[in-house]
Parts: structure tokens; sequence; C-alpha cells
């Protein structure tokens, strides 16, 4: 349910297209998969090197982690990533 909060604000926050809230019912079936795939490439495209697979791996946390850091110190986006290595 924690990861699907995470999909369900990121949607919410940055509109990432295909926006359907049908997958917050406490599972990782189907919809929730379809969405992290969604989330995973929309950070993708921002240049974070997700791989875009739908499982919820420690890469997919560390970004979901450290996004919010990178958003606040944009000057900082270069050493961020970088922890993600």
């Amino acid at each position: 349910m924690f990861w699907q909060s995470i999909l369900f604000s990121d949607d919410i926050g940055y509109q990432i297209p295909g926006y359907d809230d049908s997958f917050v019912d406490g599972g990782f079936g189907p919809k929730t998969e379809a969405a992290t795939k969604r989330w995973q490439q929309a950070w993708r495209d921002r240049g974070w090197g997700l791989s875009v697979d739908g499982r919820v791996g420690p890469h997919t946390w560390n970004t979901a982690n450290i996004k919010p850091a990178v958003e606040m110190f944009p000057a900082r986006r270069r050493q961020l990533l970088h922890l993600l290595r």
C-alpha cells in the first residue's frame, strides 16, 4: 500500500500520462504494475535512468526516496543522482 501512495501522489503532482487511481487497492496486481511502469517511464524520461520493468526494486525505491531532495535542490542534482549508482 505504501508504494501505491507514492504512485498516487506522483500521478496527482506530476500529472503522469495515463493516470488512473483504480490501482489503489492495497495489493500489487496488474494495475499497480502498469502504474509502476508509467511512473518509472516518467522518471526515466526525466533522466533518472530507471528500468521500466514494473518491479519496485532498489533503484526504483532509491529514486522515490531521493527525488524530493533533487527537486528542492536542483543545483545539487548531479551529486544526488550519483548516489543512485
